[in-house]
This record gives C-alpha cells, sequence and structure tokens, in this order.
C-alpha cells in the first residue's frame, strides 16, 4: 500500500466549533451524544480508494469509548494488521504550561483564522479554517507566518456531526493524496 503514513495522533473526532473551539478536536461530548461505541480508523491512499470506495483502506487506530463518550482504550496496528500498541485512554486536561499562545481572528461568518506563538511571541504559523452550514470544519489549510501553504486538509461528516474523512492534499499539484477514514460503531 503506498499510503503516506500519519505518524502523529490520530483520534475519531467531532468537527463542531460549539464553545470557544474553532477547530477539529477530540470531543468527548459529541462522541457521547452520538453513543459512539468504537471509532477504527483508517488510512488509504487517495487514488486507490477512489477506485474502491467500499474498502475502508488499512486499519491504523481503534479507540474504544464508555457509554459517556469518553476514550478507555486505544489500540494501534502495524501495517500486517497486527497489534502494535495497545493502551488505556488518560483523562483529565492538558497541561496548559505546555500549550501555545494563540490569537483567533474570525473572517466572515464561516471562516476563522488562529496564530500560533511560541512562547517568546513569535508567529510558528496560522491555521485558517472553514466551516458548513452545521459549523462542522470542512477545510484546514496551515501556513507559515509569512503565509505560505504547507498543508490542507478537507473533512467530510456523519449525520451525527463527527468526521468521516479526513483528507491529505498535496500543496504543489492540488491533488488529495490520502485519505483517513473514520467507522463508528454505536452503542444499542
Amino acid at each position: 500500500l503506498a499510503a503516506l503514513l500519519v505518524f502523529v495522533m490520530v483520534s475519531c473526532k467531532s468537527g463542531n466549533r460549539e464553545g470557544k473551539e474553532n477547530q477539529i478536536t477530540d470531543k468527548s461530548e459529541a462522541i457521547g451524544k452520538a453513543k459512539v461505541r468504537t471509532c477504527k480508523t483508517y488510512t488509504a491512499d487517495f487514488e486507490f480508494w477512489q477506485t474502491d470506495t467500499l474498502n475502508p483502506g488499512m486499519l491504523i487506530q481503534e479507540v474504544i469509548y464508555d457509554s459517556l463518550g469518553h476514550e478507555k482504550e486505544i489500540i494501534r496496528y502495524n501495517m500486517d494488521g497486527t497489534i502494535s500498541n495497545r493502551f488505556q485512554a488518560i483523562q483529565g486536561k492538558p497541561d496548559t504550561a505546555l500549550m501555545l499562545k494563540q490569537e483567533r481572528k474570525t473572517i466572515g461568518d464561516k471562516s476563522v483564522e488562529v496564530i500560533d506563538y511560541d512562547p517568546s511571541g513569535v508567529v510558528i504559523r496560522k491555521n485558517q479554517y472553514k466551516y458548513d452550514n452545521r459549523g462542522n470544519v470542512v477545510e484546514h489549510l496551515t501556513l507559515t507566518p509569512e503565509g505560505k501553504l504547507i498543508n490542507k486538509n478537507t473533512y467530510k461528516y456523519t449525520a451525527k456531526n463527527l468526521v468521516s474523512e479526513d483528507v491529505y492534499w498535496d500543496i504543489e499539484t492540488n491533488k488529495p493524496i490520502q485519505v483517513i477514514r473514520y467507522v463508528y460503531e454505536y452503542f444499542e
């Protein structure tokens, strides 16, 4: 499989920007409301996936939730489908000392720009988020401090506002190159 593997923390997501959040985030409340039992994450080369949309791709991660939407267990998979890591999810609030300072600017009624600063106040990157009518992020652009595009992702959602597809784009060709798919199983 010629998929570009993503070695970052891939997790099941909600794209809704309720409250203060203006980006795709892990949201136990949305997962809990949707009564998600598990979320399986698959990756595939976009060309391959486009020709066989019934095949979700290679399983890379599974997240198991309790009935309130809190992560209980995370399972990571090797390329051959065997389990590489299995660990209990840690609940709690993030360490705010490690967080970057951010400035948010609303651009119209369906876009937000988030500027990330390092601890000395220097701009590290800019993120632009575009939203659909339901308040879900449909496009996320990452730019250098000078405004050069370095990363583009687009998103699709389930009827329950949970991310179903996260598409990574080649910046030079402006074509999709990889799709991450999220498949949910529900309680009841």
